[in-house]
């Protein structure tokens, strides 16, 4: 079938240990709300229902072990935000009504990964007072990033002045401003 434009590659995270084998990532779902301390950082004292949203799969930037990777700061962003993030692979569809039990859900874990989200937080703000989606806050290139494996894995974002990094190092994570 011919495509107007070139077909876009499908996004993929190497396995870790396993040459020239990737995980196709079809869909990336993620869950806001749901830390307390975040929320109380946030401004937000009650604890409501988690907020899920999604982020674009072509959106994520792959660091490879012993790798560093340049996360370049979003246009008219004047608040630029990251959360440490522990990545679920998912490797098994659901059955057709979508549900599984607790005592299943492991049989459907391909592996785990470390990850960083990086949200528009201005955008944010602004969306969540007006209860509006947050597309424009979570979802641009570049809105995330994983590893293959969480070793270490350095990642420079840069800012009009100066630049911010967060430097990833035997499973801990510093940021240096």
């Amino acid at each position: 079938m011919p495509f107007v434009f070139a077909q876009a590659c499908v996004p993929a995270v190497p396995v870790w240990g396993e040459k020239d084998r990737y995980f196709p990532v079809h869909r990336v779902y993620a869950i806001a709300g749901n830390y307390a301390d975040h929320l109380a950082e946030m401004g937000r004292v009650e604890r409501a229902e988690p907020v899920f949203f999604t982020k674009p799969s072509d959106g994520l930037v792959v660091c490879k072990e012993g790798k560093s990777v340049e996360i370049p700061y979003p246009r008219e962003t004047n608040s630029f935000c990251l959360e440490v993030e522990l990545v679920v692979a998912i490797g098994k569809t659901a059955p057709e009504t979508g549900f599984i039990t607790p005592e299943e859900a492991e049989e459907y874990i391909f592996g785990y990964a470390a990850g960083v989200e990086f949200t528009r937080r201005n955008f944010q703000t602004v969306a969540r007072e007006n209860r509006q989606p947050w597309e424009k806050a979570k979802c641009f290139d570049n809105s995330a990033l994983i590893t293959e494996k969480s070793t270490e894995c350095r990642i420079w974002m840069r800012q009009r002045s100066g630049s911010m990094s967060i430097i990833r190092n035997d499973n801990e994570a510093t940021q240096v401003r």
